[in-house]
C-alpha cells in the first residue's frame, strides 16, 4: 500500500519505493516477494484494477479516494484478482490495514467497497 502511494504521488518503477520500503522496514525474503507479485500484478493490470474499483464507487470518483483508502483497496483487489490467499482474508486484512492508517470511518469505506468487489469477482469464476 505504501508503495502504490509512493508511485501515485511520484510515478516512475513501482520497485523502486517498494525495495527502499522493504529495506527501511527489515522485510523479510517471503513478505518482499509476495508484495513484489502483488506490485507486478497491479503494474500489469492497473487499467482493469480502477475499473473494477471505480463500478462499485457510488458517487465517488476513484481519484478522490483518499491516497491510503484507495491503495488498500487496489492491493486487496489485486489479492482477490490472483486467489492466492482466501477471499475473506483479502478483505479483512485491507479493513484492518484502513483501521492501522486511518479510522474506523476508513474501514467502514474499504468494506464498502471491497465486498461488492468480491461478489462480483466471485461470480466471475
Amino acid at each position: 500500500m505504501q508503495a502504490l502511494c509512493h508511485h501515485d504521488t511520484a510515478g516512475g518503477d513501482l520497485q523502486v519505493p517498494l525495495m527502499e520500503l522493504a529495506v527501511e522496514s527489515g522485510a523479510n525474503p517471503a513478505t518482499l516477494a509476495y508484495a513484489r507479485s502483488l506490485c507486478e500484478h497491479y503494474t500489469l493490470t492497473s487499467k482493469d484494477v480502477d475499473k473494477r474499483i471505480q463500478g462499485v464507487l457510488d458517487n465517488w470518483d476513484l481519484k478522490r479516494v483518499g491516497d491510503p483508502a484507495r491503495n488498500i483497496i487496489r492491493v486487496a483487489t489485486v489479492e482477490l484478482l490472483m486467489k492466492k490467499i482466501p477471499p475473506k482474508v483479502a478483505v479483512d486484512e485491507g479493513i484492518n490495514v484502513a483501521r492501522e492508517y486511518g479510522d474506523e470511518e476508513s474501514a467502514k469505506f474499504v468494506n464498502g467497497v471491497l465486498d461488492p468487489l468480491l461478489k462480483q469477482i466471485q461470480e466471475e469464476s
